[in-house]
């Protein structure tokens, strides 16, 4: 039996270092030029956004929905 990509949600796995100044779409802190942040996936509009490392943490999918 396949998974398909819609109910197999994980973690965004991949930490970046930003270059520019960001703002944390989870909780609205802002991701200075030399911080980490992670990219997130919403599924409903499959578009990417930053998020901040503590929010990377707490990292629930139902909560982006």
């Amino acid at each position: 039996m396949a998974v398909s990509a819609l109910e197999h949600r994980e973690l965004p796995r991949v930490v970046k270092t930003a270059r520019q100044k960001h703002k944390c779409q989870k909780c609205g802190t802002t991701i200075k030029p030399g911080d980490k942040f992670a990219m997130s996936l919403d599924y409903s509009t499959l578009r990417s956004f930053p998020i901040c490392l503590k929010c990377y943490t707490e990292y629930r999918p139902e909560d982006y929905r």
